[in-house]
């Protein structure tokens, strides 16, 4: 057992990749279209303690790491949608 698929072991969320490509249409233009890369991928969210109120705006702010196996291709803007917590 590697030390990748014991840390694994530790991951009870999952989540499904999206990535936008370019695509041409039936117009022959060319567009970004959103598609599934990858789903049902064993991860594990964890969100940072320091929670951010902003009053002015009504809105908060938090940061969150996200945690899955090194062979997973995820890449800069890429739409992570992340079920939390399975058990």
């Amino acid at each position: 057992m590697s030390e990748a698929d014991i840390i694994a072991t530790l991951y009870f969320d999952v989540m499904d990749i999206y990535r936008k490509e370019k695509v041409v249409n039936e117009y022959g233009v060319t567009e970004l279209k959103e598609n599934l890369i990858a789903s049902n991928i064993k991860c594990s969210l964890n969100k940072k303690d320091e929670v951010v109120a902003n009053g002015e705006v009504g809105s908060i702010v938090a940061g969150y790491k996200v945690f899955c196996r090194p062979t997973v291709d995820v890449k800069i803007g890429d739409k992570l949608i992340i079920t939390y917590n399975l058990t």
